[in-house]
């Protein structure tokens, strides 16, 4: 982003002019003493978020826990709209996936703790939050059901995928109709196996993908993708992966019926990979895309983009949320660490209609608790600072130092930028944050500065005119021209004329002291003028008024 600023002579108001630019903000959402966990969030028609997932009142008790699933609604900037909460108190409750359906209402699906149960949930909002219906499903098979995910099917109803028991369970599907009603449940891989994502494809069936610990060392399952018919019934799978633990996290449809899993092998490196394959499962590539560092199972996301391509969040090496951008072979255009001092996770991930991204998870505060994290990037996946300086005078004599001070703000929790080039419109440039400068000859100067964040994301702002360096003279040097004062001496403020000063450019005055210290340096805007004591103390002091031809009146006026 670039910033244009003109500064008209002696007027202090400032106008400029940005260029057009995506929103982009940086919000938490969370309720004191609790831990929140963003797990799944998307754009809604209306252009603006919801987040779903849920919060978390600790006890030192475990059957007195409270973990609630909790729905966030905000607008296109990120502010809240409402909040909803679900849950048995006490309870262990988790709200994995919200999606908007064909009324513009939502549907969450998560779990629910019931007496010795926990049922696959699923709740039915109309566009205000309010509750339309909700639906348990369990079947026999299990007393554990944990929904992972939840699609709105083609006729109006939905498909769940998740799995039984805890851990490595048994992949575990089903089909309702518009009210939440189970039409068909299917169990796969029994006591080994769980299902991260699913979705109805493009012939009506249904695919899953997960991990599988089937034919595998014990502890070490591998990617398991497969494909049913719209009864459920299997119609193929595929494993991927070697000896290495490895799990999908999420997976989409790409439009020659192909699918794009995003996977994790959690070795000490813990890398993030695709895997590109046809309608058939069969692998076509696989890429490697980024080495998190962390070696246990915190999640991750993957959405298409307008390009062809992909866009990947998950949690970085650096403690913080990563999202980063491919082009359609898998190839790595841009990445970004994203997150304030704390850890931060990356769970859900979109491409925005305004061609920017969404990011959703979970940050810790200050107070070391999560709340809900929600951010919003550029189409480079960018949050910009906001360029800004001052400097210690405007109006200085050539030879002399004038200091420059960086007062840029970024909307980033705790990311200030880090690199800063100043341009001082002689030539001369420094990497300081906050440099001193000396310009050697007389004239007006422009001054530029460049800021960079820790996402790489630059701003630009640029003063025309901003420095005038006049001709240096020493206290005693008279000027030509004839000047009046009324008052002198004065007590709150005199007003001076100069005569003969038409068309005259860059005007200014200065007092100093008796030693020559510089105490008022401004530029003239109008003839005549006044000259305020402001915090000037009574005694003597020496004017001079200047411009482009040099000291063109001196005098001395006295304060009393």
């Amino acid at each position: 982003m670039k910033k244009l600023y003109s500064l008209p002579l002696c007027l202090f108001s400032m106008f400029f002019s940005v260029e057009a630019q995506q929103i982009v903000f940086e919000k938490t959402y969370g309720l004191a003493g609790q831990d929140e966990w963003c797990r799944s969030a998307i754009q809604t028609s209306d252009g603006g978020y919801i987040l779903a997932g849920d919060n978390n009142i600790p006890s030192i008790i475990p059957e007195d826990v409270i973990n609630d699933i909790w729905i966030v609604k905000t607008d296109a900037n990120g502010d809240t709209l409402w909040t909803r909460t679900f849950g048995a108190n006490p309870g262990v409750d988790y709200g994995n996936c919200v999606r908007q359906t064909a009324d513009g209402g939502y549907i969450i699906a998560g779990s629910y703790s019931g007496t010795l149960t926990t049922e696959a949930y699923l709740i039915k909002l109309d566009a205000d939050g309010n509750t339309q219906w909700t639906s348990g499903i369990q079947s026999d098979n299990a007393s554990l059901h944990y929904a992972r995910t939840v699609e709105q099917t083609s006729d109006g109803g939905y498909f769940i995928a998740g799995y039984t028991g805890s851990g490595l369970g048994e992949i575990y599907i089903v089909k309702t109709n518009s009210s939440g009603d189970s039409t068909w449940t299917r169990y796969f891989h029994p006591d080994s196996s769980r299902a991260e994502a699913g979705l109805e494809t493009y012939d009506g069936g249904f695919a899953v993908v997960g991990g599988t610990n089937e034919g595998q060392p014990p502890l070490n399952p591998n990617v398991i993708l497969f494909k049913t018919d719209a009864n459920g019934a299997l119609l193929w799978e595929k494993l991927y992966g070697d000896t290495l633990y490895t799990l999908a996290w999420d997976m989409k449809e790409l439009p020659d019926h192909g699918f794009i899993i995003l996977a994790q092998e959690f070795s000490i490196n813990g890398d993030l990979f695709l895997i590109r394959t046809d309608e058939f499962g069969d692998t076509l590539w696989t890429k490697f895309l980024y080495n998190t560092g962390v070696s246990n199972m915190l999640g991750g996301a993957i959405s298409l983009t307008d390009d062809g391509g992909f866009i990947i969040t998950s949690t970085g090496n650096t403690s913080d949320a990563y999202i980063g951008k491919t082009d359609a072979l898998g190839n790595l255009q841009w990445q970004r660490s994203v997150g304030g001092l704390w850890t931060d996770h990356g769970w859900s991930v979109q491409q925005t209609a305004d061609g920017g991204f969404i990011l959703g998870g979970a940050s810790v505060t200050d107070t070391f608790t999560f709340d809900f994290y929600l951010v919003k990037l550029d189409s480079v996946g960018c949050i910009y600072p906001s360029a800004a300086f001052a400097a210690n005078t405007q109006i200085e004599e050539a030879g002399d130092t004038v200091f420059f001070h960086d007062i840029s703000v970024n909307q980033f929790i705790n990311d200030n930028p880090v690199q800063w080039l100043w341009q001082f419109g002689d030539d001369s440039t420094s990497a300081e944050q906050n440099p001193a400068h000396v310009y050697q000859n007389p004239g007006t100067y422009s001054v530029t500065l460049i800021v960079t964040n820790m996402l790489g994301c630059s701003d630009t702002v640029m003063m025309q005119d901003y420095m005038t360096i006049t001709i240096p003279v020493s206290i005693n040097e008279k000027g030509t021209m004839k000047f009046k004062v009324f008052p002198n001496p004065f007590h709150d403020k005199t007003q001076v004329l100069l005569e003969n000063c038409a068309g005259m450019e860059n005007l200014f005055y200065t007092l100093t002291d008796l030693s020559g210290r510089k105490l008022l340096s401004e530029k003239i805007a109008d003839n005549p003028f006044q000259i305020s004591r402001g915090n000037l103390s009574n005694g003597l002091y020496f004017f001079r008024a200047g411009g482009n031809e040099g000291i063109i009146a001196s005098g001395k006026l006295l304060i009393d």
